[in-house]
């Protein structure tokens, strides 16, 4: 299963095998060297053959992807190969060129609906109403980072995909609002996203990860593949991150509790509460004291690492029911303004995308 853990990146291997070298397919994966070329397969074809080979209960009659744009942005405006980049008239577009990629990747592998889902100012005044230290002593986003976010939410409206941002959310509440109405037994939620927050979210044939390496390319993250990593269903990792806390987020958890002491404690407890009423049998001192003399801190910390799923994303979007948010992101590339796009796509000097883009909605 580790192998079969890559995403290509689409270049002209989307048109299978056709084009340069540079243009195929880059492949990533997490644990082993790249694979050999002729086993890189693009998106389509990714796609396509995961639907083939799966057992007919698990083929999803849909398929919705959404891409958290802050990580992906981030990774990208930070990236070795990306950091810099500039149009020649001094317009920064490492970030925006990064998000287009990944935006380029999902569209040729054909979903039925997707969004990429921005943060919206505000979004984590709630959980400061909780515990005033959430997500503090991060730094500022960068200037040059914030100067492309517009840029960023125009491109992928132009390139045809909806641009999702709800006033006063943060975008991972989104998501997870989305994932959690809209996945089903017919219905496959991707997400693509490097936030561990969303591991809870992972059901097999329902939600699932895919994490980006590189422009463009994301490393599938199933169910199967947290339990084999965790040694835990993914609905214990909300309690993983109330014992543990979470630095990128200033969740505290509890003082002396790592990653391999949480799994231990979940392994035998099961959860946060049956730790807690069972702490004196814990062998560690500090996770034992931590539990008997702290256990609302986890408790406090479980709240604040808890996704919400009453987003109203119906009202962000205009529509009323689940079914008419799924159709109202639905990917439709007959009506995209094709000169629009090669202007903005020019502007940018994003030219490199434009054959691949041009052949999705030719």
């Amino acid at each position: 299963r580790r192998h079969a853990r890559v995403c290509a990146r689409p270049g002209a291997g989307a048109r299978l095998g056709t084009g340069s070298g540079a243009e195929r397919g880059r492949y990533a994966h997490a644990r082993h060297a790249p694979l050999p070329r002729h086993l890189r397969v693009s998106p389509v074809m990714m796609a396509t053959l995961a639907d083939a080979y799966a057992p007919a209960e698990r083929r999803a009659a849909r398929r919705i992807v959404l891409v958290d744009a802050s990580p992906v942005l981030y990774r990208s405006f930070h990236s070795k190969g990306l950091a810099g980049l500039r149009t020649t008239s001094g317009v920064p577009t490492s970030a925006v060129y990064g998000l287009c990629a990944h935006v380029l990747a999902l569209l040729e592998s054909n979903p039925h609906a997707a969004a990429v889902v921005f943060d919206a100012p505000g979004g984590s005044e709630a959980r400061r109403e909780i515990h005033d230290g959430y997500k503090a002593g991060r730094p500022p986003m960068p200037d040059e980072l914030r100067a492309q976010l517009p840029l960023a939410q125009e491109m992928v409206e132009l390139m045809g995909v909806r641009a999702l941002r709800v006033e006063g959310v943060e975008a991972d509440d989104t998501i997870a609002t989305i994932a959690k109405r809209l996945s089903g037994d017919d219905t496959l939620v991707q997400i693509v996203s490097s936030d561990k927050d969303f591991f809870q979210l992972l059901e097999t044939g329902r939600v699932e990860m895919l994490r980006p390496v590189a422009a463009g390319t994301s490393e599938p993250y199933t169910e199967g593949d947290f339990r084999e990593d965790w040694g835990l269903e993914p609905a214990q990792f909300l309690d993983v991150l109330a014992l543990m806390g979470d630095s990128a987020d200033n969740i505290p958890g509890l003082k002396g509790v790592g990653k391999k002491t949480a799994m231990k404690l979940l392994a035998q407890f099961g959860d946060l509460e049956s730790a807690i009423a069972n702490a004196e049998q814990v062998k560690g001192k500090l996770a034992r004291e931590g539990l008997m003399h702290n256990a609302d801190q986890a408790r406090l910390s479980r709240v604040l690492a808890a996704p919400r799923f009453d987003v109203d994303v119906g009202a962000a979007l205009g529509v009323n029911t689940d079914e008419d948010v799924a159709r109202a992101l639905a990917v439709d590339l007959a009506g995209v303004d094709v000169d629009a796009t090669h202007a903005a796509m020019d502007a940018l000097q994003l030219k490199r995308f434009r054959p691949r883009w041009d052949e999705l909605v030719e």
